[in-house]
């Protein structure tokens, strides 16, 4: 989030809901998404504590690069997603149903790991499958 403050053109394009797990980022990350990166006017229309969360990241530094930092997101979502997929098949008569899932979040991980080549679109094509995975009922 502190990218997406300082950058929020580089930053804000990059990200999604489901790689925030912290409901006070998410409200700052949605108010600044909001106002189109546009920091005073997030601040105006945010909640109080969104505010607070907006102005403390504004004020600290980083030298983050915005895609080494969506990969990391993307890592650690997927890694959660992956123990929770392969504890529901555990748990279930018909393992190959999640059999695939599983098989295809492992290699998308690998394709998100620091020395992997950055790949634009399949990181927005793993993002998009958390996001859908994410929302669906359980």
């Amino acid at each position: 989030m502190r990218l997406a403050v300082a950058r929020p053109d580089d930053m804000l394009p990059l990200l999604g809901d489901v790689l925030l797990d912290s409901e006070r980022l998410l409200a700052a990350y949605r108010a600044l998404r909001d106002a189109g990166g546009d920091l005073h006017a997030a601040l105006a229309t945010a909640d109080p504590g969104s505010i607070e969360v907006l102005q403390r990241l504004a004020v600290e530094s980083t030298d983050a690069e915005p895609g080494d930092v969506r990969r990391i997101l993307l890592r650690e979502k997927s890694t959660r997603m992956l123990r929770e997929l392969e504890s529901e098949a555990r748990s279930t008569e018909d393992f190959a149903a999640y059999a695939e899932a599983i098989g295809w979040l492992k290699l998308q991980i690998e394709s998100v790991q620091p020395d992997a080549p950055p790949d634009r679109v399949a990181e927005d094509e793993l993002l998009a499958w958390l996001t859908q995975r994410t929302e669906e009922p359980r």
